[in-house]
């Protein structure tokens, strides 16, 4: 498998950066969506806490999508999430495939 230069780049920010980045606004979820070809989101009742260091822990595993995290309701519509549902919710959402995947009730330990 030859790796190019941009894996390489993505995989080091993974490493040394935040595992996970916060949403906002709708703008801020707007760049992402326009920008990005897979991502995973998740609607917390707090950017901070248990919740947020489940998503982080999870993050490290995954090289390939980067985590986002929102307690925004406005935000969470962006990306196909009922801003009225349970929290924690996760939604990986694929450009490519234009599928979405919803996950709820997070283990957090």
């Amino acid at each position: 498998m030859r790796l190019t230069r941009d894996a390489i780049v993505t995989w080091i920010k993974k490493k040394t950066g935040p595992v996970v980045y916060n949403i906002t606004t709708e703008e801020d979820a707007e760049k992402v969506l326009t920008s990005e070809d897979k991502v995973v989101l998740a609607y917390l009742n707090s950017l901070v806490g248990p919740e947020s260091n489940e998503l982080a822990a999870a993050s490290k595993l995954d090289d390939d999508v980067n985590f986002y995290q929102t307690v925004d309701p406005n935000t969470t519509k962006l990306f196909h999430i009922n801003p009225d549902v349970k929290r924690p919710t996760l939604v990986l959402l694929k450009k490519d495939a234009e599928k979405v995947t919803y996950h709820d009730e997070m283990d957090v330990v």
